[in-house]
């Protein structure tokens, strides 16, 4: 193991210097100061948890080497467009220029062409897969988190000061103006050119297909798709499901006192078959083939009803609205909302108009 990673820090090591050895300017300066100060939150966040509850000590020995796998993934991937398309990078969105991965696709693409990036990404799996091994774990440090939040937050404030200190810096090198205060909406929104006017939304009616839609407004600048989610608990203590957390098959249990008691959850598809199944004792493991012939009609006439449940209908989004480039990360920026959901024979089935977070959740 220890030859593997002085071949792999040799390597990363070459191909930084021999390929990129023309950018060492501001921009590698600025990317590797954020990972510092990402690095700096890691250590004291984990001291904090390993301090208050020290179970979470070997937790977190695997956890700040995943996130330190990951982050050599965000610079290989950040040098190499430095020097293959620079202007792709926007350093006025503070995210813009850190996140230099966009999707996980993009992160098996590079794996496949990029021998370096390869042998990183395989690195990272590794620890992952490590990681996804401390599910009771985490929830333990979820709890923690909840019940001292206080004292995370004051970290926390201060990673989110650097961040935007150094974006105040980078908004200087690279000749841009700073953003407005984040409930600023008129100076945080784009709207769309032409045809699209805010009378013209406020003629949208539900039932109105999109072609009409289209026809009064022009193109979305955002088409987002909804998938179909259902999932149904089961449990004797105080776990939720939470709509973010239940499209990766977990639950929220930051208020959860014994993580030992009994509960399930099941996952369905639009037919009513089991898709994932979790048993909240032991977190998720392989489903059992008795239990993927269940239907869910089965399942509420086996264990009764259920203690809560989630239900999104697959339907597809317009946002004609959309949050500006150059915002600061620490509060979720306000922004008018101007959205329009279709149902599957793309009719509105619901129309959103309102000042919110630009990031809240459809």
């Amino acid at each position: 193991m220890r030859i593997y990673r002085i071949g792999l820090n040799i390597s990363l090591f070459l191909f930084l210097v021999l390929v990129f050895p023309a950018f060492a300017d501001w921009r590698e300066d600025v990317f590797n100061e954020s990972q510092d100060i990402m690095r700096k939150y890691d250590k004291e966040e984990a001291t904090l948890m390993c301090r208050l509850d020290p179970r979470l000590t070997d937790y977190y020995k695997n956890e700040i080497a995943m996130r330190e796998a990951d982050r050599k993934l965000y610079l290989i991937a950040f040098l190499k467009r430095l020097r293959s398309n620079p202007d792709s990078i926007k350093w006025g969105a503070t995210w813009g220029w850190m996140d230099s991965i966009k999707s996980s696709d993009e992160m098996e693409s590079m794996a496949k062409t990029d021998p370096v990036f390869h042998e990183a990404y395989d690195d990272f799996l590794k620890k992952r897969g490590d990681w996804h091994n401390w599910e009771r774990s985490l929830r333990i440090r979820n709890a923690v988190y909840k019940k001292h939040s206080l004292e995370f937050s004051k970290i926390e404030k201060e990673s989110y000061r650097a961040i935007n200190d150094l974006q105040k810096r980078v908004n200087k090198l690279a000749g841009i103006s700073s953003p407005p205060a984040w409930n600023d909406y008129k100076s945080n929104t784009i709207f769309p050119g032409a045809p699209y006017t805010e009378k013209g939304f406020r003629k949208i009616r539900i039932g109105m297909t999109k072609y009409e839609v289209r026809s009064l407004l022009g193109e979305p600048l955002i088409v987002e798709n909804v998938p179909f989610l259902n999932c149904i608990l089961y449990s004797q203590e105080n776990y939720k499901l939470d709509y973010t957390a239940a499209w990766y098959h977990g639950v929220d249990s930051s208020d959860v006192k014994d993580h030992s008691a009994p509960g399930m959850v099941f996952w369905f598809s639009e037919n009513g078959g089991i898709t994932h199944f979790m048993n909240l004792r032991e977190g998720n493991k392989p489903i059992e083939q008795n239990i993927l012939k269940l239907h869910k009609k089965d399942v509420l006439r086996i264990f009764g009803l259920p203690k809560d449940e989630i239900l999104v209908e697959p339907c597809y989004v317009y946002s004609y609205t959309k949050l500006r480039d150059n915002c600061y990360i620490d509060i979720n920026w306000g922004i008018y909302l101007r959205r329009i959901y279709f149902d599957g024979k793309d009719r509105v089935k619901k129309i959103v108009s309102k000042k919110a977070p630009a990031n809240e959740k459809y």
